[in-house]
């Protein structure tokens, strides 16, 4: 019975022992596991890719040429908003230029942007994507363009290098009256 109590005292002692041993060891970190490349992220450039592509859309609003040329980079193209539609920034600075004449109070009427860097693929890079209702109003009438966009702009090198943009331009085209809509039969 004693050599029980002796066991069960001592087995007690070395156990407290132990514990005390074991938690003063220092605590070994589990090992990270490396971080899985996304195919897309928020850019970490996120506030200077969105500040250069608000400057070159109020650029072109006001007719800022200068302003909107030191913004894009060698090799920039406008597309849309068809997949044939296409112009160079001198293309893009004349279209811009005949707008201002022709409207008045222009807005952006930015909705929202994103700027996300494309980590793979023949998409990879900086992107902003900007979502807004442009509106203005035509010179000598009482036309007021209302007309909700969607534009991608890839940046490189802290300049625009392509822009592709989509709206409805049948709408405008048919409030005009510069198309005609088609009767049904």
């Amino acid at each position: 019975m004693n050599s029980i109590k002796n066991f069960t005292r001592y087995g007690l002692l070395l156990l407290a022992i132990n514990t005390i041993l074991y938690s003063c060891q220092p605590k070994v970190a589990a090992a990270e596991t490396p971080k899985e490349l996304a195919a897309y992220e928020v850019s970490p450039n996120e506030e200077t890719n969105v500040k250069i592509v608000s400057s070159y859309i109020n650029a072109l609003l006001t007719n800022d040429q200068e302003t909107a040329k030191s913004l894009v980079g060698d090799g920039f193209m406008n597309y849309g908003p068809s997949s044939k539609d296409s112009l160079d920034i001198k293309g893009v600075i004349q279209y811009w230029d005949n707008i201002y004449k022709a409207r008045s109070n222009q807005d952006s009427g930015i909705i929202a942007t994103t700027s996300l860097r494309v980590n793979e693929g023949n998409l990879a890079g900086e992107w902003v994507h900007v979502w807004g209702n442009y509106s203005a109003n035509l010179n000598n009438s009482d036309y007021t363009y209302n007309l909700p966009f969607h534009s991608a702009f890839v940046i490189k090198d802290n300049k625009i290098v392509r822009t592709q943009t989509w709206y409805d331009n049948l709408s405008i085209a048919l409030d005009l009256g510069s198309v005609a809509p088609v009767q049904a039969e």
